[in-house]
């Protein structure tokens, strides 16, 4: 089974069904709390496994997963992302300072492989591939590199091939087309 990052005292499989959970303020990391896990009448101290924020949970204040919902595993890269983050001083959930459209993205591009192709350009933060109401790509997509440099260095790749199609990139805000 899937275990999430844990919080002192706070980890246990995430699809289990039922249970309190706690989530990190800092981080928004949820974890469930085991039966096990006595917080005693007042409460402790727990920790993040994810930011190591650490807060003071009462047991009055304790979340419920309502039925229909499930917490689900927090990706490895968002993790790794928010690891870095904090290790550099930054918001935890900070993504990048140089934001790029990316059109002309051939339907069967991925995040993943998007993301490889705009390393050339500095550390990618986040790839976001705008899709349709019926689940399909719509050809173009949304780049965050992590510093206007290398936001500037994407804009550099317009015009490069990628699966088979020039890459139209530009400027978020510029609606030329």
């Amino acid at each position: 089974s899937t275990e999430a990052p844990s919080a002192e005292g706070a980890s246990s499989p995430i699809l289990d069904p039922g249970g309190a959970y706690v989530k990190c303020g800092r981080c928004q990391a949820s974890f469930l709390l085991p039966p096990s896990a006595s917080l005693g009448a007042k409460g402790r101290r727990l920790s993040c496994g994810v930011c190591s924020h650490s807060w003071f949970q009462s047991p009055d204040k304790l979340l419920a997963l309502r039925d229909g919902y499930e917490l689900v595993p927090f990706p490895e890269k968002d993790v790794e992302l928010v690891k870095r983050n904090v290790e550099m001083g930054r918001q935890p959930d900070f993504r990048g300072e140089g934001k790029v459209y990316v059109g002309n993205l051939a339907f069967e591009a991925t995040e993943e492989a998007l993301a490889e192709h705009f390393a050339k350009g500095g550390e990618v933060g986040e790839v976001s591939i705008v899709s349709g109401p019926d689940g399909r790509s719509r050809g173009f997509a949304f780049v965050t590199m992590v510093t206007k440099e290398g936001g500037q260095k994407a804009l550099e790749l317009s015009g490069e091939d990628f699966m088979g199609r020039p890459l139209a990139v530009r400027d978020p805000n510029d609606n030329a087309r």
